[in-house]
């Protein structure tokens, strides 16, 4: 039984990479449904799968109730890289209610037992979403010297992703403070091998690109750009970044004079934020707004 939900669980996964999240959130639940507490490391493998699909989708409560299900289920198993695993989902959900502290707790768990398991994707991550609590705080330098000690971990550990990631994080911060040497440094790293990249970290390093060739005034390289990153971020299933690429294409659309297309997308935005329940919906509203008052 292990064996075949297992091969479920990759099965999920594959789906998830190609787009297929119906297809996955569909073969989950019905997994779930007929599996019992028995084979509990394999049924918390599947409830954290399933708790990412609703993170994803902007359901926080599915992926809330999925996760703190899956935490119980490891300790049974006293399997710590799962306990990791469900500590740092748990923490995803935190954040997205924008509760700080609690985000910093579980997080900090995901930490330490990632660490005891030797689970150094889970701990790269929750030590990122640490770090990116710091520059929430105000301390971008403390933020900054972490996220770079991190990226070098990464690469130490043959850790591309976690590596990239941390990068495009630098770059953002980099950016923030118009920064563009090292913008563009952390971009290169970013991007040094986009194919092993997966859609959703390749769509938000193309956001990234796209606020850099706006700022130098190439906006018709941006829309391009735009397209291409939306193109991916659909792909991820991702509705929050999915949500934030279509606003800004609907934006740059309209500095191109292509309005017909601006408000499709535009309103693809607005159909994605309130499905999701996201709070971006104000903002994609307001520029909605803006745009028929003028």
């Amino acid at each position: 039984m292990t064996a075949q939900r297992m091969e479920t669980l990759e099965f999920c996964r594959a789906a998830r990479a190609r787009g297929e999240l119906a297809l996955a959130v569909t073969v989950l639940d019905a997994a779930i449904a007929q599996m019992t507490a028995e084979d509990a490391a394999t049924l918390a493998k599947l409830l954290l799968e399933r708790a990412e699909l609703a993170l994803a989708a902007g359901d926080v409560a599915t992926a809330d109730d999925a996760a703190r299900r899956a935490g119980p289920l490891a300790q049974k198993a006293e399997d710590l890289t799962v306990m990791a695993q469900a500590a740092w989902t748990v923490g995803q959900v935190t954040a997205r209610q924008e509760d700080a502290e609690r985000t910093r707790y579980w997080l900090g768990q995901a930490a330490e037992l990632a660490l005891l398991a030797e689970a150094w994707p889970i701990a790269l991550r929750a030590q990122r979403g640490l770090a990116n609590l710091m520059q929430g705080a105000g301390d971008t330098a403390g933020a900054v010297a972490r996220l770079k000690a991190l990226a070098a971990d990464a690469v130490v550990l043959e850790l591309p992703i976690e590596a990239a990631a941390c990068h495009l994080d630098l770059a953002q911060l980099a950016l923030a403070r118009d920064d563009g040497p090292a913008t563009l440094h952390h971009m290169q790293e970013v991007l040094r091998d986009p194919d092993s990249l997966p859609p959703l970290l390749r769509g938000e390093a193309g956001l990234l690109r796209v606020r850099l060739l706006v700022a130098i005034g190439d906006v018709p390289a941006a829309v391009a750009g735009v397209a291409e990153a939306v193109d991916l971020l659909r792909l991820s299933g991702d509705q929050r970044s999915l949500g934030a690429g279509l606003l800004i294409q609907g934006q740059l659309l309209l500095l191109a004079d292509r309005a017909q297309e601006a408000g499709r997308a535009l309103g693809e935005a607005l159909a994605v934020t309130v499905r999701a329940g996201l709070p971006e919906r104000a903002v994609v509203e307001a520029v909605i707004a803006r745009i028929r008052g003028a």
